[in-house]
């Protein structure tokens, strides 16, 4: 049973992702169209992840240490720290110099950043559920996190 809902799960994640329900700029698409072979293909796609997910399972949330994203927005000086709706490791973070995307395991941190001189253009698409914010520079480069649609309009306030 559990499988059975992973597998519905991932499956919605990955037609969600596909964008065959998704909304951007508060208007939804017409119409999608999804193949047999398509919907065949994400649900072997899905049952795969499943495997992989179980075989390779080292990497947990117990080697996460909440204070550290709270001690690193000091370190940066940003005055707005936000953490990704679904992955609890991953925060943006937006300074007077910097826009940093950082996941914290354990010990180790891996982390992206844009100039704020060289910010671009932002890209933000709206689900019932969730927000997917997109910040680019001027190079094409790019940072993405998901979010509460409230905290991505806050960072649209913030970027302009």
């Amino acid at each position: 049973m559990k499988r059975i809902i992973a597998i519905l799960t991932i499956t919605a994640i990955l037609s969600l992702a596909i964008g065959g329900c998704s909304v951007s700029n508060g208007q939804a698409p017409s119409s999608a169209t999804v193949s047999t072979s398509s919907a065949a293909s994400i649900e072997t796609m899905a049952e795969s992840t499943i495997a992989s997910g179980t075989a390779s399972s080292d990497v947990t949330t117990s080697a996460f240490d909440p204070e550290v994203p709270g001690k690193f927005k000091e370190k940066l000086g940003a005055g707005y720290m936000y953490q990704d709706k679904f992955i609890p490791m991953q925060f943006l973070y937006i300074s007077n110099e910097k826009i940093v995307i950082a996941v914290f395991l354990g010990e180790t941190e891996q982390i992206r950043e844009i100039d704020r001189s060289k910010y671009s253009r932002m890209e933000i698409t709206k689900t019932a559920d969730f927000t997917k914010v997109e910040i680019f520079d001027v190079s094409g480069s790019s940072l993405l996190i998901t979010l509460s649609p409230a905290e991505a309009d806050e960072i649209q306030s913030v970027l302009g």
